[in-house]
């Protein structure tokens, strides 16, 4: 899913941006060079990897094909260490000594701040796959990913209606997450809801009882749900401790790679992905659960579950962190 949208984001750009190249004099033999600024360390580094894939792939495919205008594509990867510092001296490197075109990446908000005036200051597109709270303007930044209202605007009106509309906003002490429910409590607001308790993580939380009976005990219907990484084993344990059962999941920035974690549990979620499609059907507008490894079309936004993303073979995801990273 999230693969194939690296994939086919890095098949275009790369067109794009072959044209004239940094170095002056290149003959066919020589690689036209992306950079990509990745954690492959820090805490998201699950998120890493699977971009790597994604680009790998297109590079495959690129390569196998013949290249672009006769030369070959190679991949530069840089470890951001889900750090600011680490992050802008990975895409100076990048630039400036291995001469690359382009850079793609990061995951995390707090880098893609820091690192985005440098792509302005040095003239360097920033192709950017991830969710985020959006406001970023330049000639060298290209987003291939929700903003939120494309994102909460379609998933909360939902939620709303079918859940209810009682509200917990839980997410990490991260740019992103902060950000998101600032933009969500005044939509939820409109819609008639009311947010009966925010709470942020700290990322060193391994046991989350303390957290899943503060949830419990507000009764809300609906948990915005904007934990990512470190985080993400708070959905194994709330479903073991009875949550879910009145409490429904919306899911901020779902992605494939987060089901293994999952390891089953957390059924009850909903989330929204910009559109749903593989290479043999037609686009849906979008999949919500009917039972085990069932799903149906639905309107504007993608909601899927667990299981819906575990079998349902029709979503491919065309996208998918302020103080400390995303």
């Amino acid at each position: 899913m999230k693969l194939r949208a690296i994939k086919c984001m890095t098949l275009a750009l790369l067109v794009c941006c072959a044209g004239p190249s940094r170095s002056t004099g290149a003959d066919a033999t020589e690689p036209i060079r992306i950079g990509a600024v990745l954690p492959f360390s820090g805490g998201v580094e699950l998120y890493g990897q699977q971009a790597k894939l994604g680009l790998d792939l297109a590079v495959k495919d690129i390569n196998a094909a013949g290249g672009i205008l006769g030369r070959p594509v190679e991949v530069i990867y840089a470890d951001d260490e889900t750090r600011p510092q680490s992050a802008v001296t990975a895409m100076r490197a990048l630039i400036e000594r291995d001469g690359v075109l382009a850079v793609v990446g990061p995951i995390t908000s707090r880098n893609l701040n820091a690192i985005a005036p440098v792509a302005e200051s040095l003239k360097t597109p920033l192709l950017y796959a991830t969710n985020y709270e959006g406001g970023k303007c330049s000639r060298y930044f290209f987003s291939f990913s929700t903003v939120p209202n494309q994102e909460l605007g379609q998933l909360l009106p939902y939620m709303n209606q079918t859940f209810g509309n009682t509200y917990f906003l839980l997410g990490a002490d991260r740019v992103w997450p902060q950000q998101m429910f600032d933009i969500a409590q005044p939509l939820i607001e409109k819609l008639g809801g009311k947010v009966v308790g925010t709470q942020f993580t700290l990322g060193t939380e391994t046991d989350f009882t303390p957290l899943i009976e503060q949830v419990a005990a507000t009764k809300a219907k609906v948990l915005l749900f904007a934990l990512k990484g470190d985080g993400m084993d708070f959905i194994r344990q709330a479903d073991d401790r009875g949550l879910l059962k009145d409490t429904t999941v919306a899911f901020l920035g779902l992605s494939e790679v987060d089901l293994g974690i999952f390891r089953g549990k957390g059924q009850n979620m909903y989330t929204v992905v910009p559109f749903g499609f593989d290479e043999r059907r037609p686009l849906r507008q979008g999949v919500r659960r009917q039972g085990p490894g069932r799903s149906r079309s639905r309107r504007r936004g993608v909601e899927l579950c667990n299981d819906t993303l575990q079998h349902a073979d029709c979503a491919q995801s065309g996208y998918r962190e302020g103080r400390q990273s995303r």
